[in-house]
């Protein structure tokens, strides 16, 4: 039997309606165990969530002078957590929906040559090791609006290469102060609003 919101109605006796009573307080207990420990558990922890699950909002719900919202909203098409506080401000987006960092391969360790977080506020914050030439044009994903980048490289402990980055929208060309027709492992760190 699935869960029937009619049950009891107000001329049933209590054996009429026993066996859609039970199947409700059983539909009940299954759908809040998917997210919370089950009321059946050690009462010092039932109820108590294990994992929150968001479904996907189209706009943003509306806020009281007491309340902010927690939900998830698309963002190009990917799903990404907001909060709006009170009295309906400017949602904050609080997470970024493809996050890469880490590892690419291991002995010895390659590092993921674009790697990106996210700031709440909102800010997406660029790091990563790259090979490249000067006067080459180094795309960063996601696609944002950068601010601010920085490029060095140290090819040997005694040769440190200061050099320029040019920023063009989401974009970046490292310029160096001296010629280098060869690749250099570039480290970089950028700062863009999406």
């Amino acid at each position: 039997m699935s869960y029937n919101s009619a049950i009891p109605v107000a001329t049933d006796t209590m054996l009429k309606s026993q066996g859609q009573i039970n199947a409700n307080f059983q539909a009940i207990n299954q759908a809040f165990a998917q997210n919370h420990e089950s009321l059946t558990t050690d009462n010092t922890i039932s109820g108590r969530h294990r994992v929150v699950t968001f479904q996907e909002q189209i706009g943003d719900p509306a806020t009281t002078a007491d309340q902010i919202a927690i939900y998830t909203k698309a963002v190009s098409g990917l799903p990404a957590l907001f909060m709006r506080p009170n009295n309906s401000q400017t949602p904050i987006q609080l997470t970024y929906s493809s996050i890469s960092t880490g590892l690419q391969s291991t002995n010895p360790n390659v590092y993921i040559s674009q790697q990106y977080s996210f700031v709440a506020g909102p800010f997406v914050v660029f790091c990563g090791k790259i090979n490249a030439i000067q006067g080459v044009l180094i795309p960063l994903t996601p696609a944002t609006t950068l601010i601010y980048a920085n490029v060095t490289s140290n090819e040997t402990v005694d040769v440190f290469l200061a050099a320029t980055a040019v920023i063009s929208g989401g974009d970046f060309t490292i310029l160096t102060h001296a010629a280098s027709a060869s690749p250099q492992n570039w480290s970089y760190f950028a700062i863009g609003k999406p």
